[in-house]
């Protein structure tokens, strides 16, 4: 729970893949989902101190050394049985940029030190696109009517 700033709605990743800390911004659905953990936690009468694990076993007393197991549940369960936990990353990143945030964002989110790994996940849907074009339109359409009301000097 040491590493969960739940005033700031931050995870501090003591050591990430490259080595280095890193944090994750939680949003608001995560925050619920951990808060009622810790109710959960207390109810079964668990430890929930700052040097507790989050996710402890309730039958051997320990953390979870993997979540491979309960992905698979949940996997199957949603009937996504090809789905693999990388697929996520990919539709979290995918999502964000469809629905326009910027490159830098996501690429922050995600904790790249470069925005050209953040470009493997921006694969845009063609209706957005097409939409994107339509500023362009509409921009010039203002113009040109704006020019045509202009009086003649």
């Amino acid at each position: 729970w040491r590493d969960i700033d739940l005033g700031k709605n931050v995870w501090t990743v003591p050591v990430s893949k490259s080595g280095r800390s890193r944090l994750i911004i939680l949003n608001s659905g995560v925050m619920d989902l951990l808060g009622e953990l810790q109710q959960t936690t207390k109810r079964l009468g668990l430890p929930i101190e700052a040097s507790d694990y989050i996710f402890i076993n309730q039958k051997t007393k320990d953390r979870y050394y993997s979540f491979g197991a309960a992905f698979s549940k949940a996997r199957c369960f949603a009937g996504l049985d090809d789905v693999r936990i990388h697929d996520l990353r990919h539709t979290y990143a995918s999502v964000l940029i469809n629905n326009g945030v910027s490159l830098y964002e996501v690429q922050t989110l995600l904790g790249h030190s470069s925005s050209n790994m953040t470009q493997r996940y921006a694969h845009l849907m063609p209706h957005k696109l097409h939409e994107r074009t339509e500023i362009i339109a509409a921009v010039m359409n203002r113009q040109t009517i704006q020019a045509v009301k202009l009086p003649a000097a």
